[in-house]
């Protein structure tokens, strides 16, 4: 599988553990983080009115301008491309999901952060399907070059009465399989977080997959989420990451 190099290139440590951080009222009610192991003073924000993504971590930081559009999500990087994101918020605007990449010696970051700012509680019987974007990152781990994006469509069926959802990620942009999302419990907060399965690209396996999701809003109408594979592909080593938001409609996955 031969990928087009794109404007990411640069150097990207990489690394597959998950921490998933429980915020406070006064700030994001929850978070969840995906992809390399993110330090607490770790973030990636959004800024309105700047229309700018802030990557920090300790006392370094560094301000990312929008250069376009991917997909469904805002595409974000500095003058050397040092450093990159891509943003996607739900409908509402109650949930919010950064995909960063960033060879910066002081950041060295890469990684997804989802977050919500709205209590969720979740009805107690029926099911509900759930539709929406998918947008990632792949990263060459030989030269820790991120070469492309990548797209799809996500869908989730959620099953309040046995607190689980379930789903995958479909129509690849580049030509990967189809990623299943096996039944998963459900939080009465709306949380949820486990292993994925396919995703992989012709020859080529996918291993050490993670989903990590929160219903966003009050009326659980929306979901946002992070999602993370490891990739090898003709004996070569990569690394995914991205992110995804939902909204409550008709469809399930094939």
């Amino acid at each position: 599988m031969v990928f087009p190099k794109s404007h990411f290139a640069g150097t990207l440590p990489m690394a597959a553990s998950v921490a998933i951080l429980a915020g406070c009222a006064t700030g994001p009610v929850l978070e969840q983080r995906l992809g390399q192991v993110l330090p607490n003073d770790a973030s990636a924000s959004y800024d309105a009115p700047s229309d700018t993504v802030t990557l920090s971590k300790g006392g370094s930081s560094v301000v990312l301008a929008k250069t376009g559009t991917v997909g469904a999500a805002s595409l974000f990087g500095n003058a050397g491309d040092t450093s990159n994101a891509l943003y996607m918020e739900t409908a509402s605007g109650k949930g919010k999901v950064v995909v960063f990449s960033s060879q910066d010696t002081d950041l060295g970051l890469v990684g997804a952060i989802a977050s919500r700012d709205a209590e969720v509680t979740l009805p107690t019987s029926g099911t509900a399907a759930f539709n929406g974007g998918y947008e990632g990152l792949i990263v060459r781990a030989s030269d820790k070059v991120a070469l492309t994006t990548t797209q799809g469509t996500t869908c989730l069926t959620a099953n309040f009465g046995a607190s689980s959802i379930s789903g995958g990620i479909i129509s690849r942009s580049t030509s990967a399989a189809d990623i299943v999302i096996p039944s998963t419990p459900l939080s009465a907060g709306g949380v949820f977080s486990g292993p994925v399965t396919g995703g992989q690209f012709s020859s080529g396996t996918a291993s050490n997959g993670r989903i990590a999701g929160m219903f966003a809003d009050v009326g659980a109408g929306e979901i946002v989420g992070a999602l993370q594979l490891d990739h090898n592909i003709s004996g070569a080593d990569f690394y995914e990451v991205g992110g995804f938001t939902t909204v409550a409609g008709a469809g399930v996955c094939p």
